[in-house]
């Protein structure tokens, strides 16, 4: 839900309207001065409960930047990548600037 959040706040009014957002919603985003928002994981990247689609909805908006701890993701090795999806995670989530 974080994710979501951030991509509508970071999301253009004009891109917005296209959608099923409110009227109320979108002239309050409008108004805004929201100009950066913060996102911090309160645990590893093996915990991580949003989906890829949701990550990749968040990084494909404009002016964004990722920033990882690489150092974070130290202890994943080959027996923990058990499956794509934490393989995916961590391609995204380290390809940041």
């Amino acid at each position: 839900m974080a994710l979501d959040i951030a991509r509508i706040l970071l999301s253009s009014v004009d891109v917005l309207s296209k959608t099923d957002i409110s009227q109320y919603a979108l002239n309050t985003l409008q108004e805004s001065s929201i100009k950066e928002v913060v996102i911090c994981g309160r645990r590893g990247p093996l915990q991580v409960s949003f989906t890829i689609k949701e990550l990749r909805e968040l990084y494909n908006l404009q002016n964004i930047r990722a920033v990882s701890d690489l150092s974070d993701f130290n202890q994943i090795d080959d027996k923990l990548i058990n499956g794509q999806t934490t393989g995916y995670y961590y391609v995204i989530c380290t390809s940041g600037d």
